[in-house]
């Protein structure tokens, strides 16, 4: 979750606004056709009429991006995303590998003990929609020993042996 730290004053209203419902953020000036970052409602609606200076305080903008049910992002990935799109940090793009597992516990999958396993580098095209596909198909070896485990998840991390895991998926 990231909150709005400081107050936003807008300048006195030069005719009437009508009815404020929602706010918006932009990743520049809301004029030059730039892409919104977040929406949402306001909590307490308000009429905004000529000569007014409309404000929103601290703490009153609340962004929280949530899990889906079938995987999705972790609390690490998230509180990255949310501090790269708000100013809070730069971003240096990790080496990402593609691992699976047994089990998801909470935001930990329990990865496959094969001897011959090893989480596989991956890369991923440019999103498009809301949708990112990886641009290979990626191998998983397994020794002769290990014909028994059933494999659920599978996730990305930012490292190929330990790191942090920045999504969760179903197999």
């Amino acid at each position: 979750t990231k909150i709005n730290g400081a107050n936003f004053v807008f300048p006195a209203a030069s005719a009437a606004w009508g009815v404020v419902t929602h706010w918006a953020i932009y990743d520049v000036a809301a004029t030059s056709g730039t892409n919104m970052l977040a929406h949402g409602a306001l909590s307490n609606q308000r009429t905004v009429a000529i000569n007014d200076t409309p404000s929103v305080a601290a703490g009153d903008i609340e962004i929280t991006l949530t899990n889906i049910s079938a995987g999705g992002f972790t609390d690490y990935a998230k509180r990255k995303l949310l501090d790269l799109a708000f100013g809070a940090s730069t971003f240096t793009m990790p080496a990402l590998h593609i691992g699976l597992g047994t089990a998801l516990v909470g935001e930990a999958i329990t990865e496959w003990t094969d001897s011959a396993y090893g989480r596989q580098a991956a890369a991923f095209d440019a999103s498009s929609g809301g949708v990112a596909a990886n641009t290979s198909i990626e191998v998983f070896s397994a020794s002769v020993a290990d014909g028994t485990a059933i494999l659920t998840h599978l996730g990305v991390w930012d490292d190929s042996s330990s790191g942090n895991l920045i999504m969760v998926g179903t197999v």
